[in-house]
């Protein structure tokens, strides 16, 4: 699977405005499988976006609450990069009190 960040984006969006995975799949010719695993590389990118830039976090790793806080990601998806790999920010649980988190 080689996708371009604009795609992966795309296909994150689509997921979560309710069309389906198999339907995803077909339209950029890659198995369902390979459309979950954009889904979950999507979700860790705005999880890492919400710790790194200090705002209070919410669920977004599974469909169903995605799909619930869609307006929310939306909002954030123009500053979250989608090219590279993804960068895991490590907090100390000092430091995510601090943050609210």
């Amino acid at each position: 699977m080689n996708l371009k960040p604009e795609e992966r984006e795309l296909i994150y969006r689509n997921l979560l405005n309710g069309v389906s995975a198999a339907q995803v799949a077909t339209a950029f010719h890659i198995t369902e499988s390979e459309v979950m695993t954009v889904f979950k590389d999507a979700s860790l990118r705005v999880a890492n976006h919400l710790i790194t830039e200090a705002i209070p976090w919410f669920p977004c790793q599974t469909l169903k609450d995605a799909r619930a806080r869609r307006m929310q990601i939306f909002q954030l998806l123009p500053r979250v990069s989608f090219a590279g790999p993804v960068g895991i920010t490590c907090v100390r649980t000092a430091d995510a009190a601090r943050m609210a988190l």
